[in-house]
């Protein structure tokens, strides 16, 4: 039950006699809002009034969209009297009711709830995907309809939903007292007849299209500011600190993508050896070696083949020069809303207004400490890495006087021909491709709309990821699902109540558009003892999206 809302917890169910065990998932009262309350399982937006009873001769609930129940009371606003049953076969008909309908209704997913208008509220009703009939119960529509808006005054009307299991049936007025169902029975076969299956199979699959080319085109958009105005290639997008150097120069990142190997080297070298002289360590005796080994294309010697030992070395060398730096600001970002206080005209008037205290000063920070990861980096085992890192760690060396080091790096950058250097990198073959990660030892999770392999965008509402049942998992466990799109992870997490029974998680098209953008997705779980815990964790599913 939703905080705030008005429903009897403490009511005694009253069954008819010989009737089979059945639930109340809601019984007491309930706020409804311009007369109507909502049936929802998987639909992704409210339909419109007409389109849920297209079709119909009843008008008190409207079954016409797939997974969704329109239903109607008398009451404009206020409580009324509502309670939900689910029976395991059709229940006796108490003649006491005044309007009747059933309709027929199948949920779309795995969790149906009773909604209150404007997302106010809400009740899982834990129906199964299988075939409902479904009986709408009415007692006093018109003196709900009569009172209008209901604040203190006494319950004017009440309803029932009843569900049971049955096949699909056309709806039907099962018996109507009051004026205003009777006003909607009449608006319902006035309604235009609904689509046909292929119609409407048509207009979604139009939608579909839409909001996904929508989505793109805004995460296109997105990812061009984001790197300077143009878009990265996969290469760069997969250099972690690439983005961090596109605020400085985007232009260089972008250069140093387009150089090949051989410059990329060059550069990774150059800006290791400027980092250490402008820090005072280039001449130490434990760092002149791995200078020259860049120079020479060879790989880096101790202590720079581990970067624990890498910051020991550097923490027990008395020799190391006690230097300090201001923080390199990046300028702002083209195109970019001003800031608070600095639109044109603006000027002035911020001067006037600004505090009478001075700014703290800006931190220092160690300029060795920042020189050091400069080294380490200009030898990874990718060229591109290693250049775009070396000068990101320059940069920060440098500090307030980065600019004249990255014009240093495009006057290097201009001065090497790729025609005269190798084109193969001096470090070695290529860097393998990331694949799937077999390593995991419970079995890989299961996406219920992927069909071989392929996750299409366009024939679904969302993604269902299921984690197998496993003998491992036990009742108070956790499992933890991650979603990975291009090294950005989403995570969902749930306890474990029924370990012999498969979890579900979703996913909505947001996260299926994102993995769209990139081509692909990677799920993989992790099965926890407790929030700490690690018992262990699942190979990898691998799935190609568009």
């Amino acid at each position: 039950m939703t905080m705030g809302l008005s429903v009897a917890s403490s009511s005694i169910p009253r069954q008819f006699i010989g009737e089979v065990p059945m639930r109340r998932p809601v019984d007491g009262e309930v706020r409804v809002h311009y007369g109507q309350l909502y049936v929802e399982s998987g639909s992704k937006h409210m339909p419109d009034l007409d389109d849920a009873f297209a079709g119909q001769t009843s008008g008190l609930c409207g079954a016409a969209v797939p997974g969704f129940l329109w239903l109607v009371t008398g009451l404009h606003t206020g409580d009324v009297g509502f309670t939900v049953e689910i029976h395991e076969h059709a229940p006796e008909l108490d003649p006491a009711w005044a309007d009747v309908v059933e309709v027929s209704f199948r949920p779309r997913t795995s969790q149906t709830f009773l909604e209150l208008w404007g997302g106010e509220g809400a009740w899982e009703l834990n129906l199964a995907q299988i075939d409902y009939r479904v009986r709408y119960c009415a007692q006093g529509m018109d003196e709900g309809n009569a009172l209008d808006t209901r604040v203190d005054q006494p319950q004017a009307d009440r309803y029932l939903l009843q569900f049971w299991a049955a096949p699909p049936e056309p709806d039907r007025i099962v018996r109507q007292t009051s004026e205003i169902a009777a006003h909607w029975h009449r608006s319902a076969r006035e309604l235009p007849p609904p689509p046909t299956t292929a119609v409407r199979a048509g207009a979604e699959q139009r939608a579909r299209a839409e909001r996904k080319r929508a989505d793109h085109e805004r995460r296109r958009e997105a990812e061009r500011y984001e790197w300077g105005g143009r878009l990265p290639t996969d290469a760069l997008r997969a250099t972690p600190s690439a983005l961090g150097l596109v605020r400085y120069d985007a232009d260089l990142v972008h250069a140093l993508d387009a150089a090949g190997p051989g410059v990329q080297r060059r550069v990774a070298a150059f800006a290791a050896r400027s980092a250490t002289t402008t820090a005072g360590l280039a001449d130490l005796d434990w760092v002149a070696p791995a200078l020259t080994a860049l120079a020479q294309g060879r790989p880096l010697p101790s202590p720079f083949d581990d970067w624990d030992r890498m910051w020991r070395s550097l923490k027990a060398d008395p020799n190391v020069p006690d230097r300090t730096i201001g923080e390199a600001e990046p300028p702002p970002m083209p195109h970019s809303p001003p800031a608070p206080g600095r639109r044109r005209g603006l000027e002035v008037e911020t001067a006037v207004v600004s505090s009478a205290k001075s700014p703290p000063k800006p931190p220092r920070i160690s300029q060795p400490h920042m020189a050091l990861p400069a080294v380490f980096h200009a030898g990874r085992p990718n060229a591109l890495e290693a250049a775009i890192a070396a000068v990101s760690a320059a940069v920060h060396t440098y500090g307030e006087d980065y600019p004249a080091f990255l014009r240093e790096v495009w006057n290097v950058c201009s001065s090497l021909s790729e025609g005269k250097l190798p084109l193969k990198d001096p470090h070695g073959g290529p860097v393998p491709v990331q694949g799937s990660d077999e390593s995991g030892t419970l079995p890989a999770p299961v996406v219920l709309e992927a069909v071989d392999g392929l996750l299409d965008t366009a024939l679904i509402d969302g993604v269902t990821v299921r984690i197998p049942a496993h003998h491992a998992m036990a009742v108070g466990g956790v499992v933890q699902v991650e979603w990975v799109v291009d090294r950005s992870s989403t995570v969902q997490w749930d306890p474990i109540a029924q370990p012999e029974t498969p979890m579900e998680f979703t996913f909505d098209m947001q996260h299926a558009y994102a993995a769209a953008y990139r081509g692909g997705v990677e799920i993989f779980y992790t099965l926890f003892r407790d929030e700490d815990t690690v018992i262990a964790r699942s190979k990898t599913l691998s799935l190609s999206v568009r």
